[in-house]
């Protein structure tokens, strides 16, 4: 799931870079654009001003007959508008008057921009001088087409300033995506832990209910067939001695008379202590178990002999058999045990042998109880 999640992010992070690619192609695409009608409006406005002013020019001087004055006040006209490259005053026989030619001339668009269609080159500007008193003439002037200093000084400045905005707008949001992308998937494996580690823990929490008593916690009957028949596959008879082990089906005479008197409350709490005796009093490589209501069983394991067996067996009675005070109760259980041996048994199939255990544990209890009987 991890994994998934990060190929989501990761795949989500690819599209995210390649859609701020896109934008900023864009806007390269746009602010060219803007920039080429920029200079067009800007062109045709400048041409509109410098025709006012030649003809403001020439009205000044229309009563003075002054062809000097007339240049003075047309070179300025021409200093202060680069983009005029010459103004030439003709007479009516297109005799040249006067000619003033740019200086210091520039170009007002790049050569690579001249064929483009949204572009109009600034044709040269003849008009007519009418009414004038200095003389009946044309006056021309010629615009310069193309202007790298215009482009350099007043556009490039600004487009490239707008592209490092964007890239840095572009850098800032990426790191910022990937910053949260990683918290994001930092967050999605501890959660992926932490439900891990709750499955994990109720997965054994059902083991246990699966195999254990849930009262006194002891193994059940399911765990006690699985231990057995895995033991009895091992075993052979003519194996060592230090392979004996013995079975002992546990059944008190006098519980029912405790549910029945103190409630099953103090009845739990009875079977409770029992198991903790009998933990307390076997030894710890032997296997106990609940079976269900008063019944228990326990396997001794690494046994010396049939005598050995007795006395262990003895010791669990005499634990098993002290008062027990629960509630300001006192109460004294006697119990009935049957013993199935390996060592003396000819049968080694788990249901049998534990039946076979229960029934010597029932032959007790048909002579009184309170006492232990091996298999006949």
């Amino acid at each position: 799931m991890i994994l998934e999640q990060a190929k989501k992010i990761g795949g989500t992070l690819i599209l995210y870079l390649f859609s701020n690619l896109i934008i900023v192609v864009l806007c390269g695409f746009y602010l060219q654009h803007k920039y080429l009608d920029y200079v067009y409006k800007f062109t045709q406005k400048r041409k509109v001003q410098v025709e006012n002013s030649i003809e403001k020019a020439f009205k000044i001087n229309s009563q003075k007959n002054d062809m000097s004055l007339l240049g003075k006040y047309l070179s300025i006209i021409l200093d202060s508008n680069e983009l005029i490259k010459s103004i030439t005053v003709y007479d009516n026989s297109r005799n040249v008057l006067l000619q003033l030619v740019q200086p210091n001339p520039i170009y007002l668009v790049p050569n690579k921009y001249n064929n483009r269609n949204n572009f109009q080159r600034l044709e040269s500007k003849t008009f007519k001088i009418k009414d004038l008193n200095l003389f009946q003439g044309q006056v021309e002037f010629d615009f310069f087409e193309y202007s790298t200093h215009f482009y350099t000084s007043e556009i490039k400045k600004p487009i490239w300033t707008a592209i490092i905005v964007i890239l840095v707008a572009f850098v800032v949001t990426t790191v910022l995506f990937i910053i949260n992308s990683s918290a994001v998937l930092r967050r999605t494996s501890l959660s992926l832990e932490k439900a891990n580690r709750q499955l994990e823990h109720k997965n054994i929490q059902l083991q246990e209910a699966a195999t254990h008593d849930y009262l006194t916690t002891l193994p059940n009957r399911a765990a006690l067939m699985s231990f057995l028949e895995s033991k009895l596959i091992k075993y052979s008879p003519e194996s060592n001695k230090l392979d004996d082990f013995a079975i002992c089906f546990i059944d008190f005479d006098n519980f029912k008379p405790v549910n029945d008197i103190h409630g099953h409350a103090v009845g739990d709490r009875v079977l409770i202590e029992i198991a903790n005796r009998i933990q307390k009093s076997s030894g710890p490589s032997d296997f106990y178990s609940r079976l269900g209501g008063d019944e228990f069983v326990i396997v001794l394991n690494k046994i010396k002999d049939k005598k050995d067996v007795a006395k262990t067996i003895q010791f669990i009675q005499q634990n098993l058999s002290k008062p027990m005070k629960i509630k300001n109760c006192s109460i004294v259980l006697k119990c009935s045990i049957g013993i199935w041996l390996a060592s003396e048994a000819n049968e080694f199939q788990a249901s049998k042998v534990l039946n076979s255990a229960d029934a010597a544990m029932y032959a007790v209890k048909s002579k009184g109880g309170d006492n232990y009987s091996f298999i006949s």
